[in-house]
C-alpha cells in the first residue's frame, strides 16, 4: 500500500520570518523525529490505496508556517520524498539521496502553488495573481506519475488556484479573462487537457476544500458545485457544472441577493466554511450562502432554485 501527504514547514514556530527558513543546499540525510511522527499521523488519516510499491510519498518545499496566511506562501525547488511505511515511527529514520527525486517547477515569492495527489499522480502547478499575462511559467501544471516516475505538462488558460480529484482524474481551476476557468485533466499515460469551460463574470467564492465538491455519477461523469462569487462581495453564489466524459457544460449558478446579516455564529458563520459552499446529500443538490440555504433542481438541463430556508428567519407555529 502507499499513501500520500504534503507538508510545508517553516524553521522559526511562527514563520514569521521568511529568511529564516531557506532551503538546504542537499536533501537531508536524517528525518526528523517530529517529522516521522506527524507524517505517520497524517497517514493515518488518509485513504489507502493498493500499489507493488508500499511508501509514501510526500511534497517537500520551503514555507513560512502556518501563522495566519502564511501557509500560501512558498518559495524554492519542488523536491518529493518516498520513504517506506515501516520507517514512520517514534525514531529518526535515515533517509539517502537516492528516496529523493527533484521535481520541474521553482516557486518565486510572488507565486503561490497548489498540488493534489490523484491516484498514481502528484499534479501541481503555480499562481502568480496575474492571469493571461506572461510569467516564468505561463499556465501550466505539471503531471507527475509515481509508477512510471515520468514528468509531463500540461497547458491552460488560467492560473493555478485550486486543484481537485475529478474521480481518476483532476480538476484545475484558476482566475481567466473575463471570469473563472475550469480544466479537466485526463490523467492517461499521456495526460491531456480533455476540456475547459469559463463561468463568466465568477471568481473564488471560498479557497477552502469544502468550497468544491464532486459527485461522481460513473466512470468520467457527474456534477461539480464551487462556491463562487461575483463582482460584489454579497453577490454569494454555487457554480454547478456537469461533466460527461470529462467534457465540461455549465448548469448555470444558485445565487443569493439576501442582504448580508450576523447572530455570532449562532445559526451560520463566515468563519465555519467561508460563507458559501456546495453540499450534495443522496441525489439533492443544495447551495449554503450565508444564512440562505436553497436546494437545486438540475433535471431540466440547468440548475434552478426549488425551494430554500432563511435560517435566521423565526420559526413557523407549529400546531
Amino acid at each position: 500500500m502507499e499513501a500520500a501527504i504534503a507538508l510545508w514547514h517553516s524553521a522559526t514556530p511562527t514563520g514569521a520570518c521568511a529568511d529564516s527558513a531557506r532551503p538546504s543546499r542537499s536533501p537531508p540525510s536524517v528525518m526528523p523525529s517530529w517529522f516521522s511522527r506527524l507524517a505517520a499521523a497524517l497517514l493515518g488519516m488518509l485513504p489507502w490505496r493498493r500499489s507493488s510499491d508500499p511508501g509514501a510519498c510526500i511534497l517537500l518545499g520551503e514555507g513560512r508556517g502556518e501563522g495566519m496566511w502564511a501557509s500560501e506562501e512558498r518559495a524554492g525547488n519542488v523536491v518529493l520524498l518516498r520513504v517506506p511505511l515501516a520507517e514512520f515511527s517514534d525514531a529518526a529514520p535515515r533517509v539517502g539521496t537516492a528516496s529523493y527525486r527533484s521535481l520541474p517547477g521553482a516557486l518565486t515569492r510572488a507565486q503561490t502553488m497548489q498540488n493534489r495527489f490523484v491516484g498514481d499522480h502528484l499534479v501541481y502547478g503555480f499562481n502568480d495573481g496575474s492571469p493571461g499575462e506572461p510569467v516564468e511559467h505561463p499556465n501550466l501544471v505539471w503531471v507527475y506519475d509515481l509508477r512510471r516516475e515520468r514528468v509531463s505538462t500540461v497547458a491552460l488558460s488560467h492560473t493555478v488556484t485550486r486543484i481537485e480529484r475529478l474521480g481518476r482524474d483532476a480538476m484545475v481551476i484558476g482566475p481567466a479573462w473575463g471570469g473563472l476557468g475550469f480544466s479537466a485533466i485526463a490523467l492517461d499515460a499521456a495526460p491531456t487537457l480533455a476540456s475547459q469551460h469559463v463561468a463568466v463574470g465568477a471568481t473564488h467564492g471560498d479557497w477552502r476544500s469544502h468550497g468544491f465538491f464532486f459527485r461522481a455519477e460513473g466512470d468520467r461523469r457527474g456534477v461539480i458545485g464551487l462556491a463562487t462569487m461575483g463582482e460584489r462581495l454579497a453577490d454569494r453564489r454555487v457554480t454547478f457544472v456537469r461533466v460527461s466524459d470529462l467534457r465540461l457544460h455549465a448548469l448555470g449558478d444558485l445565487t443569493s441577493d439576501r442582504p448580508e446579516e450576523r447572530d455570532d455564529c449562532v445559526a451560520s458563520c463566515t468563519d465555519w466554511y467561508g460563507n458559501i459552499r456546495p453540499i450534495f446529500w443522496r441525489d439533492r443538490v443544495f447551495a449554503l450562502m450565508g444564512y440562505d440555504l436553497q436546494e437545486g433542481d438540475l433535471s431540466a438541463g440547468s440548475v434552478r432554485a426549488r425551494r430554500r430556508v432563511d435560517l435566521l428567519a423565526p420559526p413557523r407555529p407549529t400546531g
